[in-house]
């Protein structure tokens, strides 16, 4: 008798109460998260847990998911459980790392990277991102290390060179700092954070026509950066020197010869450079020869989002979907500012739209589901 009941109970122990197993249940999770329905793969991971409570894997890929859904706490609890029962595994440490670093927890990310290069001291990027971390906390000699480790055991690593030319510039060793990013751009000519720093390095220097050569070179490689530039780092330039510069680009540039793709691109670059009441003159001037360029008009928003024009903001957002529908970040821009204006419910619709049109779900930064 005491076998049947042990029998019967092992049985009971790999079935929830719906009769599925545990294999099931990761099974089902798989195919959810395939089909990026992250909530229910979370939600078929959390059955499986209360069956098997102890599965350090089960853990761990349920905290990816969650981290997916830019829920960084609880990706970081996820991954902490699954550390009580594996503290042998270098990728719990490392996503754990990357997830403190998404919670401006520098301190505790370069703990985990520490952690991961114990285990695994081969891992470039383990010493890459534990460099930015360092950077963060304004260690840049010691991220400078980091990088040089980065790049030793990875030689190709454009990344780091990109980081640490960038450590250079803060320690104001600008003759490092270039040459780290023309080494990167070496590697990848398509990077345009290489390009942006190199730029801004060149601005520091008053090298102001190289930097306007760099930037312009950034919007030629990818025009949709703006909004990261833009967006996201308030920076004073030196406006006055920065103008001469543009009409020096303006001068040299054969495209002058298109008034319309002159002012689109140097409206991008007044953008970039901050000097957003000329940006919108240079997009309005380019929209006068050509009003039906969504990217202009999306750009226009952007740069009125900056000048805390929300409402004509929200306007040329409208007006860039209903030339183009398609594409995602369209949508994306005018869910973060419908948030601003307490619209969510809108909001949460342009980000089911922006998903269903193949847009990246990191850049989401608003919860709806």
């Amino acid at each position: 008798m005491r076998e049947i009941c042990f029998s019967i109970l092992l049985i009971l122990s790999v079935l929830n109460v719906n009769g599925q197993s545990v294999e099931e249940l990761d099974k089902a999770a798989r195919e959810k998260a395939y089909k990026n329905d992250f909530r229910g793969a979370i939600d078929e991971y959390t059955k499986e847990l209360k069956i098997n409570p102890e599965n350090a894997t089960t853990y761990f890929d349920r905290g990816v998911l969650k981290g997916f859904l830019k829920d960084y706490t609880g990706e970081i609890a996820d991954y902490t459980k699954a550390l009580e029962f594996d503290t042998t595994n270098s990728d719990f440490y490392y996503l754990r790392g990357l997830a403190k670093y998404n919670l401006s927890d520098f301190k505790g990310a370069n703990i985990d990277y520490t952690k991961t290069l114990q285990l695994e001291p081969d891992n470039a990027d383990a010493f890459y991102y534990r460099g930015l971390a360092k950077s963060e906390i304004v260690d840049y000699k010691n991220a400078i290390i980091d990088y040089d480790n980065a790049i030793n055991i990875r030689q190709q690593h454009y990344e780091a060179y990109c980081g640490k030319g960038w450590a250079n510039a803060q320690l104001y060793d600008y003759k490092s700092a270039i040459s780290n990013f023309d080494k990167a751009i070496s590697i990848n000519t398509e990077i345009t954070t290489a390009y942006y720093y190199r730029g801004r390095t060149n601005g520091r220097q008053h090298n102001f026509d190289l930097a306007i050569l760099d930037y312009a070179k950034a919007i030629e490689i990818n025009p949709w950066d703006i909004k990261e530039y833009v967006l996201k780092e308030n920076q004073n330039h030196p406006v006055k020197q920065y103008h001469k510069a543009l009409k020096n680009y303006n001068k040299n540039n054969p495209l002058n010869l298109n008034l319309y793709s002159v002012n689109y691109k140097r409206g991008l670059l007044n953008a970039y450079l901050h000097n957003y009441k000329q940006a919108i003159k240079d997009f309005n001037f380019a929209l006068s020869i050509d009003p039906n360029d969504s990217f202009v008009i999306f750009c226009r928003g952007i740069v009125k989002t900056k000048l805390n024009d929300l409402n004509g903001a929200l306007i040329d957002f409208d007006k860039a979907i209903n030339i183009n529908a398609s594409k995602p970040e369209y949508y994306l821009q005018r869910a973060e500012l419908k948030l601003k204006l307490g619209q969510k419910e809108s909001s949460c619709n342009d980000i089911k739209k922006f998903i269903e049109l193949g847009g990246n779900i990191y850049k989401v930064n608003i919860k709806c589901f």
